[in-house]
């Protein structure tokens, strides 16, 4: 407690920061205001110290750019929820749809599973992220990320206290030409039995040869025995908002998550500029789920704890030539995922959670070979873009667990495509606008493929690819001391993915049919002598267009129950955005975040949301000196008036467990300091 008394009073009666706190170089990450590309749209997001954000989670910076719906779902045995325009929204765990890279080397598997647990961004420069049409060109789904890396590392010292038993701690030691950081993350849970921690770990090299730089990376991230409060029925949520389902309690479901990775790329520039990479990483999941013992008496379950090995290595080639007049871009990539997954019961006899017999053994292999070309030139006076990409995808599974009444799961899928794609721009003084269309796909990942509906034995080659054909039109606009942006676009999709069966831990997909997402991003950023505002907000009509027959229950030899059309599809609310204020005197900043979102459809099968919701945040910031070193103290309050609201979704949830609480009122202190570079 006298810690906190300490900094308290430091944030508002210290000594005047004198010019070398201009040197501090806080490790906070937050968007600034956005220049978007045109006619790609890609938006740079800038990573720099201007909030008393804790950053606990990538939606921080995520949420803040337009058309993305970015959710901290408060739950360390579940990632963020991250979804755009529609794409990923069916996401119930993990994160679909999307692809995300840091300097070229994927987060994002060769099935297009993303996990982003491993990510600190304390050291990023900036998110380049591209949420239209043009995404197609470098990832299936909706949308691209990828994060850049600072080139020049700073040394500081990072300490957050929040109530609830929250913290996070983080070093940085940077030097000529390595950098080596760790982040440490630990709550006592804003819910009963949602305790975690985590611990990250990066290592870099930077060496300047003649014909470039040389880049070599190493991370870690070990999170073990991360609680699982799983979500809420309705009742459960306006009754307790901070309990956890009695399932939970009782088979204690945690998760445990291990991952190494390494890359090593070489970039080269001038005329011809291009860089080359290799990675490899290792992942291990652990994960006790809450599956009834009565539901593992089937023969075909899978048991209810999940033990996962999942080994990626892959090699990318990105190049870009200044030819003919305009800019010639091209990018090849191979990747290969293995993967292990075993499946045990969770009981011991009469003990619950606990691990039992073995119920599940596959050995899988997911390869994708990529190659793109893009050019650009300005003809007329419009700014041309037109590129094409070429996808192909190959998965094996071997089924090693065949008893009787379980059939042989074994099989193969394949899938490729063409992805066209062709924009044009006008630039002005001060305003420019821009036009893109293209074709997309989402192709099933391999816990998608994993069950036919039918409960018959081998892949579910009858799940297609969704495909998509979008197009977005975007105007600009930029003064001396304003900034804004305004996206309209729409997204036209057959053989939409989505949930057939859910019963007993097995979950089988099916394609729907038609489906449209229509909507608008809208930016605006204004800066003043002292003050600056920034709004952000994303509308998004996403529904089925055909109604499609989907299951009740496994097996499903034939679908019985219908869903109609003018449906909306789950996990994408209407309105999601927030506004943003600051106000600047000197060495302090005080700031004040208003975020929410519309009421959010969870499931395809019931007429149920999650309620919409508001949440008010605000925070303060001094710069100052101390025996001669730059310090930056923060003091936050999240939730200023304490309201309950669900802040993620669960969609399809076979229980209609669909509410995952945010915290509530939480108090935060914080202090970065800036250390000396080596």
């Amino acid at each position: 407690m006298s810690t906190w008394i300490a900094l308290a009073a430091a944030l508002v009666a210290t000594e005047p920061c004198k010019p070398d706190c201009e040197k501090l170089q806080a490790v906070e990450a937050v968007a600034t205001p956005q220049r978007r590309s045109l006619p790609d749209g890609t938006i740079s997001i800038e990573v720099e110290a201007n909030t008393a954000a804790p950053l606990m989670d990538v939606a921080e910076v995520f949420a803040r750019v337009p058309g993305v719906v970015a959710r901290a779902r408060d739950n360390y045995a579940q990632d963020t929820q991250l979804s755009v325009r529609g794409f990923g929204a069916r996401a119930s765990f993990g994160i679909r749809g999307v692809r995300l890279e840091t300097d070229g080397v994927p987060s994002t598997a060769s099935d297009g599973q993303t996990q982003i647990g491993h990510l600190d961004v304390l050291g990023a420069e900036r998110i380049d992220a591209i949420t239209g049409p043009f995404a197609a060109l470098y990832g299936n789904g909706g949308a691209y990320f990828e994060i850049r890396e600072r080139r020049q590392q700073t040394s500081g010292l990072r300490w957050f206290q929040g109530s609830g038993g929250r913290s996070q701690r983080a070093l940085a030691l940077a030097g000529n030409h390595f950098h080596v950081r760790a982040q440490q993350v630990e709550t006592s849970g804003a819910r009963v039995q949602s305790a975690a921690e985590r611990r990250l770990y990066r290592a870099g090299f930077r060496h300047e040869i003649p014909l470039g730089e040389f880049h070599l990376s190493a991370d870690r991230q070990e999170q073990p025995n991360s609680r699982d409060p799983q979500g809420l029925t309705r009742a459960e949520f306006e009754r307790n908002p901070r309990g956890a389902s009695p399932a939970a309690i009782a088979f204690n479901t945690r998760k445990s998550v291990f991952q190494d990775q390494m890359s090593a790329r070489f970039a080269a520039s001038g005329a011809f500029a291009w860089d080359a990479g290799v990675f490899a990483s290792d992942r291990s999941v652990d994960q006790v789920l809450s599956v009834a013992p009565n539901a593992q008496l089937a023969p075909t379950n899978g048991g209810g704890v999940i033990d996962l090995a999942r080994r990626s290595r892959g090699f990318y080639w990105r190049g870009t030539h200044d030819i003919a007049g305009g800019q010639l871009s091209a990018r090849v990539a191979t990747e290969q995922l293995d993967e292990q997954r075993l499946g045990f019961e969770n009981f011991v006899g009469t003990t619950l959670g606990q691990r039992g017999a073995l119920r599940r053994d596959e050995r899988n292999r997911a390869d994708t070979r990529d190659a793109m070309l893009r050019f650009d030139r300005p003809v007329l006076g419009l700014d041309w873009s037109a590129g094409v990409r070429r996808t192909e995808i190959d998965y094996r599974s071997r089924d090693n667990y065949i008893r009787l009444g379980n059939p042989d799961d074994s099989g193969s899928y394949e899938a490729s495509a063409w992805l066209p794609v062709t924009g044009v721009a006008w630039r002005g003084r001060r305003w420019q606008s821009a036009f893109a269309i293209g074709k997309a796909i989402d192709v099933p990942t391999l816990a998608e493929l994993a069950y036919r509906a039918d409960g018959d034995g081998g892949f579910n080659t009858a799940l297609q690819p969704s495909n998509v054909r979008q197009a977005e039109w975007s105007v600009g606009w930029r003064s001396a001391s304003q900034e804004a942006s305004l996206a309209l676009f729409t997204v036209h999709g057959r053989e939409e993915i989505v949930v057939q069966s859910n019963e007993g831990g097995r979950t089988t997909f099916a394609n729907a049919g038609r489906t449209r997402r229509r909507g608008m991003d809208f930016d605006w950023r204004w800066s003043g002598a002292r003050t600056s505002l920034g709004v952000s907000a994303t509308y998004t009509d996403a529904r089925f267009v055909e109604g499609f027959l989907t299951c009740q229950r496994n097996p499903c030899p034939l679908p019985d129950l219908r869903v109609p059309e003018g449906s909306a599809l789950p996990g994408v609310p209407r309105l999601f955005g927030d506004i943003e204020w600051r106000w600047r005197q000197n060495n302090l900043v005080i700031g004040v975040d208003l975020r929410g979102a519309s009421e959010t459809p969870v499931s395809e099968r019931f007429r149920d949301t999650t309620p919409g919701y508001g949440a008010i945040d605000v925070s303060l910031q001094r710069t100052l000196q101390i025996a001669g070193t730059a310090l930056r103290l923060n003091a936050r309050i999240d939730n200023l008036l304490d309201r309950n609201y669900s802040n993620s979704a669960i969609v399809n949830e076979v229980a209609r467990r669909y509410f995952e609480p945010a915290p509530g009122r939480t108090f935060w202190l914080g202090v970065d300091m800036r250390l000396p570079d080596f």
